[in-house]
């Protein structure tokens, strides 16, 4: 099972903080400027948990690494047994996960699509029902299937949070995946920084350069 950690309790990393921080922020900005009334805003206001924090801290590299395969029904596996091994070679035993909003991360859809009810189910077999209020704390050995599940979610599901952080005890990087199957990656010591950009090839994953786009087949 993947095991549950108030958000409360992983927002205390200084780093994952202030990266959540700044997006709560901005997004409530947005929000709030819209409400009519100062109820309103009350309203919006919970909806949020982390808006004080520190700026976003100096990164000493940012990487975006995919994997090389093309094959939209290859491509989740792929990415997912080379994160998992990228974290070995990191020796990273376990990580958080956490949203950017406290929203239910880990919920059932209703739509029937093969792979995402497949991701779903998948999840639901190692997680908690109700997430609103929880991050969780992940095995490295369960990575595949979380990685693999979560690109069918991001990529297929629109009610899910835009943003999920992946981030070790030591808070030296925070990763997350986007609806291209990417991996972002934000190193905040120059040790975490030689490591992925040295380790990242040997784990299977190829370096993309922006503007990202969906670089997938059917086959």
């Amino acid at each position: 099972m993947i095991q549950t950690v108030f958000r409360k309790e992983v927002l205390q990393q200084k780093n994952l903080r202030a990266i959540i921080a700044s997006l709560q922020q901005f997004i409530y900005a947005d929000w709030a400027g819209r409400a009519e009334t100062d109820h309103e805003k009350a309203i919006i206001r919970e909806y949020f948990d982390c808006l004080e924090g520190t700026a976003p801290p100096e990164t000493f590299e940012s990487l975006i690494l995919a994997h090389g395969s093309r094959s939209l029904n290859h491509y989740p596996s792929a990415v997912a047994r080379s994160f998992s091994r990228l974290m070995e070679m990191l020796q990273i035993n376990e990580y958080f996960m956490i949203a950017h909003l406290p929203h239910q991360l880990l919920a059932k859809s209703k739509m029937s699509y093969p792979p995402l009810a497949k991701a779903y189910k998948r999840l639901s077999a190692i997680s908690p029902s109700d997430s609103r209020q929880h991050a969780f704390l992940i095995r490295n050995e369960l990575s595949a299937e979380v990685i693999k599940s979560l690109f069918w979610i991001h990529r297929c599901d629109q009610s899910v949070p835009e943003y999920v952080f992946f981030a070790p005890k030591d808070d030296s990087f925070v990763m997350s995946l986007c609806k291209y199957g990417n991996i972002h990656f934000e190193a905040f010591t120059q040790a975490r920084a030689d490591q992925i950009r040295s380790l990242h090839k040997k784990a299977g994953l190829i370096s993309i350069t922006p503007p990202e786009t969906d670089r997938f087949s059917r086959n």
